[in-house]
């Protein structure tokens, strides 16, 4: 007796062997992951060092009555706030940052008469910044 010359049952073994491929396949790829959300998970023991990163600028801003801009690093699939004294990089432009690992850093400026007040969790502070081209 042959199962695969049943319809129903051929039918009916197929989507389960396909699902177990895929969710193989999904955890293969989650654990070939793993040393990189290892790294990242654990940003605090970067706190006050200098680190080099290479990523992708986005969502860059001025803060407003103050020396910096500050835009998000993502590299990685990893985000992170940097805040420069040079100036704002264009949005999707490739950098290689330098800079050291602040946590809960305060920014302060004066805008018209008032206070703005910006706090950061973890942040970098740019000391030097280059275009990847």
């Amino acid at each position: 007796m042959n199962f695969f010359k049943n319809k129903r049952i051929r039918n009916f073994l197929i989507f389960p062997f396909l699902l177990l491929c895929f969710i193989g396949y999904s955890y293969y790829d989650w654990l070939k992951d793993s040393p990189w959300r290892e790294k990242w998970r654990n940003i605090e023991k970067y706190i006050g060092k200098e680190i080099t990163i290479k990523g992708e600028a986005t969502n860059p801003y001025g803060i407003w009555g103050s020396i910096y801009s500050a835009y998000s690093l993502t590299f990685e699939n990893f985000q992170i706030t940097v805040l420069s004294t040079t100036g704002i990089p264009a949005e999707g432009e490739k950098l290689i940052v330098t800079g050291e690992v602040r946590k809960n850093f305060e920014v302060v400026g004066f805008w018209q008469g008032k206070e703005v007040n910006e706090k950061y969790d973890i942040v970098i502070l740019e000391k030097e910044r280059s275009e990847i081209k």
